[in-house]
């Protein structure tokens, strides 16, 4: 039994409460040295320590999660303040049922047996519809769907989570839409553009909108959802993907030619265009552009002045 199976076994027996567990593979866990700082970090708001198991040699870190746990972005925003990131994570599914390109005889069938078989715990855990192009993979120690994928490919096929994407997957041909926390000014847009401009190809694939907390990622193939939440939170903000449903009703009027649009900071100026309604100017008044006047503290400055 490893180390993790051990911890694993002392929090279910200390927390009657636990309702599963979700498991984040995080780039950079490799010795205890990185235990502790993530304890430091995630085990405040995870319900202390306790509810914390790492396997240092597979870089993975398992939340016992209650009735209280803390959504998945928070966790991963949490990660990311102590300088490494989480590069994939699974929830406490029972099963999971894969798309596979390819497979349509029994020679693909134990190819996948062979490959999948040792990961998921066994090819009791596996069964096929070769009719259907389907591999279901049945309740096991949440091995990650990005880690499937990646096993599955090597054998010359590749699969696709039935009812959604895998975090390894890249958005070509929709744009992405985020709620950001602490998101409300010109201030943060600015530290946006510069933490998840370059991942994703340019600000010009960035929109926001300050009133709402929104930011719009127009298709590209650089960077996964995963990746963009793991950039927003080295900001101290923290992002969560819009569920397909809502956000489909939102792509269609998401201003991707557009500037920030910004509500909430009075007087913001971006580029030449006004924010707010047009001032009217009176004979013997003057207009200033103000650079770095891009919130209402700004305003709130110069006013007392």
């Amino acid at each position: 039994m490893t180390d993790a199976d051990l911890a694993r076994r002392a929090i279910d027996d200390a927390t009657g409460s636990a309702t599963g567990r979700r498991r984040f593979k995080v780039e950079g866990l490799d010795c205890q040295n990185e235990v502790r700082q993530l304890k430091a970090a995630v085990g405040p708001i995870a319900g202390g320590d306790q509810m914390l198991a790492f396997d240092t040699k597979a870089g993975l870190m398992e939340v016992t999660l209650t009735q209280n746990s803390p959504a998945d972005e928070a966790i991963i925003a949490a990660v990311a303040r102590t300088g490494m990131r989480v590069v994939s994570h699974i929830g406490p599914q029972t099963e999971l049922l894969f798309e596979i390109d390819g497979l349509d005889c029994q020679n693909e069938v134990r190819q996948l047996e062979a490959a999948v078989g040792p990961l998921v715990g066994g090819d009791d855990k596996l069964s096929f519809d070769t009719k259907q192009g389907t591999m279901r993979v049945s309740s096991q120690d949440f091995v990650t769907v990005d880690e499937i994928v990646k096993v599955v490919s090597a054998t010359g096929v590749r699969a696709r989570l039935r009812g959604g994407t895998s975090t390894s997957e890249v958005v070509k041909e929709a744009p992405l839409t985020f709620r950001v926390r602490g998101l409300d000014c010109q201030n943060e847009v600015r530290q946006l553009k510069t933490a998840v401009g370059p991942l994703v190809g340019g600000n010009d694939k960035l929109t926001f909108d300050t009133k709402t907390g929104t930011m719009w990622v127009a298709a590209q193939s650089q960077s996964s959802a995963l990746a963009i939440l793991n950039a927003v939170a080295t900001t101290g903000m923290s992002a969560e993907l819009v569920a397909e449903k809502s956000t489909a009703s939102e792509q269609a009027t998401a201003p991707f030619s557009a500037e920030a649009v910004c509500n909430t900071c009075s007087g913001d100026l971006i580029d030449d265009q006004a924010l707010t309604a047009t001032v009217l100017i009176s004979p013997g008044q003057a207009v200033f552009k103000v650079h770095g006047m891009d919130c209402g503290d700004e305003v709130a400055a110069l006013k007392r002045e």
